[in-house]
């Protein structure tokens, strides 16, 4: 599954800064343009090459420009402004090639790989367009021998009987946690008409 057959790439676009601890978002918006760094022959060697067993593989998707790690607890993962994995999380072995990197959005190119027990991830998802993006912070007891997965989608509001302007009002921004391709936890954001924003919010996952 984590066996990539790239022989480098770049990518362009800005993007904004993490704020916050645990589930704690701010939208941020960017400016500016960036020169695309090539990445050496020995970065793409070591981000094509198969985790290491026992660690955990934590992959994202949803948005319209993608999704990037920014952080693995103190380990700064894709730079924000170049977009490109840093040098300290390739050495520490934390990045990696998605499959499906060279035809993937821009933004889902890499996963990452980490030790079973809790960790601290930040998460840069670009719903709407590939210059806007939403940050999202998460702390998990991830398990040994799981995939997991954070997907952001639209949680679209299905009540016939809903006011005007409440169908008006954007559908609530979610984000799911998926493990071996089971939500796990959910997190959304309804929105705010006072100031456009809201806080991440974990809802319950209904059984099935």
């Amino acid at each position: 599954m984590y066996k990539a057959g790239l022989t480098g790439f770049a990518v362009g676009l800005l993007c904004a800064g993490l704020a916050g601890c645990q589930i704690l978002p701010k939208s941020s918006k960017m400016s500016g343009m960036a020169q695309q760094p090539r990445l050496s022959a020995a970065m793409v060697e070591a981000l094509e090459s198969p985790p290491p067993k026992g660690l955990v593989g934590l992959h994202c998707s949803g948005g319209i420009g993608g999704c990037e790690f920014a952080k693995l607890n103190n380990i700064v993962v894709i730079h924000e402004v170049t977009r490109q994995p840093t040098e300290e999380a390739i050495h520490a072995s934390v990045v990696r090639f998605e499959d499906n990197s060279l035809s993937s959005p821009q933004g889902a190119r890499y996963f990452i790989t980490m030790r079973p027990g809790h960790n601290e991830v930040k998460v840069r998802f670009y719903p709407v367009t590939p210059d806007r993006a939403e940050n999202f912070a998460l702390i998990h007891d991830f398990r040994a021998d799981r995939t997991y997965r954070l997907n952001m989608f639209r949680q679209r509001n299905t009540d016939a009987s809903a006011s005007l302007l409440s169908a008006a009002t954007p559908d609530p921004l979610c984000v799911d946690l998926l493990e071996n391709d089971k939500v796990l936890r959910r997190f959304c954001r309804p929105f705010d008409p006072a100031t456009g924003l809201g806080e991440f919010l974990e809802q319950r996952i209904a059984a099935k």
